[in-house]
């Protein structure tokens, strides 16, 4: 066949015997070996852009457990609905005191504690404080949140790093709202939010989202706290339903935590 078709097979040494052989040979050898890296990096790209958008899908539904026990909360749930406060307007103004109030009554209490009770639009508040609760309920600011720190709760503190139960955890979080927010003596609570800190371990988007949609129906704002250096990561902020969240809190966004400043190129995160 190759006789009648006038064709004879040559060797590799036949076809690089000039310079010029060899250079086109060597343009053809390095042609293929891009062509087909190039389309290896692509298959590579689309198998983990498919990944990414499973996982992704399969981060957005939440457990069946964690539904379940959201949807059986009763809509009058005791101690968790806020008392309604004379303005609900976007607030102007913003402040935080985490320390202990005194129960003197209000004509005898320090002047600086009655004035930060009243000189912010949103105050921020730890109810875990010493007669904080009790100056909640008498606080003229529109918006009063009381600070909650999720890694400090029973079930989370023995396990710092990775998530407790998912319903033993949201169980202990309504357990504290329903009762540590409010007073024994009353039937609403004096806040009208909840900031929720050191969140990202113990409330994924799964958890978080099912736990945001329950509580706005509850009628109680919630509130998430943003420490450096992450603040929050690209994954969280794609996969939290944030039109949920009635604001973000930064926490030491200038300073550290030994008082020193972070300079500018070190709050790039928050950016």
């Amino acid at each position: 066949m190759a006789d009648s078709l006038g064709l004879k097979a040559i060797g590799w040494q036949a076809m690089t015997e000039h310079w010029w052989d060899l250079t086109l040979a060597i343009v053809v050898l390095v042609c293929l070996v891009l062509g087909t890296s190039h389309v290896l990096y692509v298959l590579f790209r689309i198998s983990r852009k498919y990944q990414k958008r499973r996982r992704d899908e399969r981060a957005k539904i939440p457990p069946s457990a964690v539904v379940d026990f959201l949807a059986k909360l009763p809509e009058d749930i005791s101690g968790l609905l806020p008392k309604s406060r004379p303005l609900s307007k976007r607030p102007a103004s913003f402040g935080a005191y985490l320390g202990s109030i005194s129960n003197a009554p209000w004509e005898f209490r320090n002047p600086n504690q009655t004035k930060l009770l009243s000189q912010w639009d949103l105050v921020v508040l730890n109810p875990y404080q010493p007669g904080v609760v009790e100056a909640a309920e008498e606080s003229t600011s529109a918006h009063v949140v009381g600070r909650l720190d999720v890694s400090q709760l029973d079930c989370a503190r023995d396990l710092p790093s990775k998530p407790a139960d998912a319903v033993e955890l949201l169980s202990e979080l309504i357990r504290r709202l329903t009762t540590d927010f409010k007073l024994k003596s009353e039937a609403a609570s004096p806040f009208s939010g909840v900031l929720l800190a050191n969140w990202q371990v113990q409330l994924p988007s799964v958890r978080l989202n099912p736990l945001l949609k329950s509580l706005k129906r509850l009628g109680v704002a919630v509130y998430l706290e943003l420490a450096p250096l992450d603040y929050m990561t690209e994954d969280e902020s794609l996969l939290i339903q944030l039109e949920l969240v009635a604001g973000l809190i930064c926490r030491n966004t200038t300073i550290r935590p030994n008082g020193d400043v972070y300079n500018y190129f070190q709050i790039t995160e928050m950016r």
